[in-house]
């Protein structure tokens, strides 16, 4: 083999190990996004430095399986992003099931009973029960925050649907907590509870994951560029240096 054709063996890092990388790089990813919720769940817990500890980890992991290159560290990066964000849906999956318990919680059996009695109250005052009949209904209540038209429009067809529906207690926290969940959104939480600082953390994550990545990769072409100048300076082949 010719100088110039070792040199550019050297100067060339081999091929990543592109599968185990991407493999370590997942797993890692995962392995984030389950601190994540585990950190919620058990210690209620939630803070942007975990999406950078989360770039670190898949940088690492990607690096100790022996990728290196432009095209992994940009997986490094999207992998950090995707264990970012399944961490805040996870947040926001435990975020629901605790309203929806709650609500569960105060559907209490008197509860219950109270509101199939108002129920049918409202439903005996007829199809379009007048203002000054849903007013008495409410003084009756013990007021609302509701105008008496907006409770006529709003809390009036609910009202009717359980009168004709008469769930049990089961049947009415299973109906409300589908209805919860129904109407939430993970846009909106994301809107509601990401910040500026979420955001810089989030960019400090996938950064990171994509940083490392491509740091080593200099090194490692740098270390080849030295082996190669350094061949280039001493052109004596091997075969041609006098035994000792």
């Amino acid at each position: 083999m010719s100088q110039s054709a070792a040199a550019d063996d050297d100067f060339s890092p081999p091929p990543p190990p592109f599968g185990r990388a991407l493999l370590f790089g997942g797993l890692a990813a995962f392995a984030g996004a389950a601190a994540w919720a585990a950190l919620i769940h058990f210690a209620h817990l939630e803070h942007g430095l975990l999406a950078w500890g989360i770039g670190g980890l898949v940088g690492a992991a990607v690096l100790w399986a022996g990728g290196h290159g432009k095209p992994l560290a940009v997986c490094a990066g999207v992998l950090a992003l995707l264990s970012i964000g399944t961490g805040k849906q996870l947040a926001f999956r435990h975020g629901l099931d605790t309203v929806v318990a709650e609500t569960a919680t105060d559907l209490t059996p008197e509860y219950h009973q109270n509101f199939a009695k108002a129920a049918a109250d409202w439903v005996a005052l007829g199809e379009a029960p007048t203002e000054e009949q849903v007013k008495k209904f409410l003084d009756e209540l013990g007021g609302s925050d509701q105008t008496a038209a907006e409770f006529a429009a709003e809390t009036g067809p609910k009202l009717r649907q359980f009168h004709s529906q008469q769930p049990t207690l089961e049947q009415w926290r299973q109906q409300l907590g589908d209805e919860i969940r129904a109407e939430a959104s993970f846009v909106d939480y994301l809107r509601e509870d990401f910040h500026v600082l979420d955001l810089l953390f989030v960019f400090l994550g996938l950064s990171t994951a994509y940083g490392m990545v491509a740091k080593a990769t200099e090194l490692r072409l740098a270390a080849a560029r030295q082996a190669q100048a350094a061949t280039a300076a001493d052109p004596v082949d091997d075969a041609s240096r006098p035994a000792n």
